[in-house]
């Protein structure tokens, strides 16, 4: 089994942003090591790798700011909403594919639209999840309650 389009997309921010070290990126977003590297395993068990947490997603998206959520969870666009990032010269952008490619257009605007579109999209699934988690805990709480 092919290592999931998700995990490769952190794979290579963990190549470009910590020099290829899993560790060094874990501690840059604040999650540990071995729940990173998990998602580049194989699951002896169900001979599955793992989906990716909400968690790592979020914190990635936090510690890099310029980082495209588009690119993140679908690999459509560039990886990087900008293009001062300091690994590549300020013509030249990665693509979802990892290609670089020439970006002189000005297209910024439209792009920064689309990214905060997504960005909204993804924090109102957030917001979902963190409800529905809430009242879990609220129903949990009132069964111990009642104990």
């Amino acid at each position: 089994m092919n290592i999931p389009e998700l995990n490769k997309r952190i794979l290579q921010l963990v190549d470009i942003k910590a020099s290829g070290s899993v560790n060094k990126f874990s501690k840059k977003i604040n999650i540990s090591q071995q729940k990173l590297n998990r998602l580049f395993i194989l699951d002896k068990r169900t001979q599955k790798y793992p989906s990716v947490p909400t968690d790592i997603i979020v914190n990635i998206s936090e510690m890099f700011v310029n980082i495209n959520i588009d690119w993140l969870m679908t690999g459509r666009g560039e990886m990087f909403n900008n293009q001062s990032n300091e690994n590549y010269s300020n013509n030249n952008i990665v693509t979802g594919s990892g290609n670089m490619q020439n970006n002189n257009s000005n297209n910024n605007q439209l792009v920064a639209d689309d990214n905060l579109f997504l960005e909204n999209a993804f924090l109102k699934k957030e917001v979902k999840i963190l409800r529905e988690q809430l009242e879990m805990q609220k129903k949990f709480i009132e069964i111990l309650e009642k104990k």
